[in-house]
C-alpha cells in the first residue's frame, strides 16, 4: 500500500467528514471545514506524530453531552440526546492501519540496515571480503581453514 502519513491524515479527515454527514452533525458546516492537520517531523525527517485539530464541540455530539447533559449525569438524566460515534471508531480504525504500515515500513528499513552494514568474519576475527574470489581456495566460515572446489565436492557428495 505504501501509505504516506500524510496521506493516511488526509483520507481520516475525509472519514470522518463522511460520517458527520451520515449523522447530520453540523448542518452549518462549521465542524466539518474545522479539521486541521499537521505532521510533525524531528530535524532528521523522521515522523514523529500527526496533530489533529477540530472544532471541540465535535466531542461533545460524539459523547451525546452538552446544554445540561454532562458525562458524568449522561446516564441518569432524561435526554433525547444521543451518542453520535463518528470520531472514534473510525479514528482506531485507521490507527491499525498506519500501525500496520509503520510495521512494514520499519522492517523494510532494518532489512536493508542489516544487509547493507552486516560483514561476515572468520572465526579467527578476519574479514571476509564479499564479492567473487579468483583463487583456487575458500575458507571455510566454520573452520576458518582454506578448502579447495575439489575438497567441497568431495565432503558434499560423500
Amino acid at each position: 500500500m505504501n501509505l504516506s502519513i500524510d496521506q493516511w491524515a488526509k483520507i481520516t479527515i475525509k472519514l470522518w467528514q463522511e460520517r458527520l454527514q451520515n449523522y447530520k452533525i453540523g448542518d452549518s458546516g462549521k465542524l466539518a471545514q474545522s479539521f486541521y492537520h499537521h505532521v510533525n517531523r524531528e530535524a532528521n525527517g523522521d515522523k514523529s506524530y500527526v496533530l489533529f485539530a477540530f472544532e471541540y464541540y465535535g466531542k461533545m455530539v460524539e459523547w451525546g453531552v452538552g446544554k445540561g447533559v454532562t458525562i458524568a449525569n449522561r446516564g441518569h438524566t432524561q435526554t433525547t440526546r444521543e451518542k453520535k460515534p463518528w470520531f472514534s471508531d473510525v479514528f482506531f480504525k485507521r490507527l491499525d492501519i498506519i500501525k500496520n504500515e509503520m510495521v512494514k515500513s520499519m522492517s523494510r528499513d532494518a532489512l536493508l540496515f542489516v544487509k547493507t552494514n552486516l560483514e561476515k568474519y572468520n572465526i579467527d576475527g578476519s574479514k571476509i571480503s564479499p564479492g567473487r574470489s579468483h583463487s583456487k581456495k575458500s575458507t571455510s566460515s566454520s573452520t576458518g581453514e582454506g578448502y579447495s572446489v575439489a575438497d567441497y565436492k568431495r565432503v558434499r557428495f560423500k
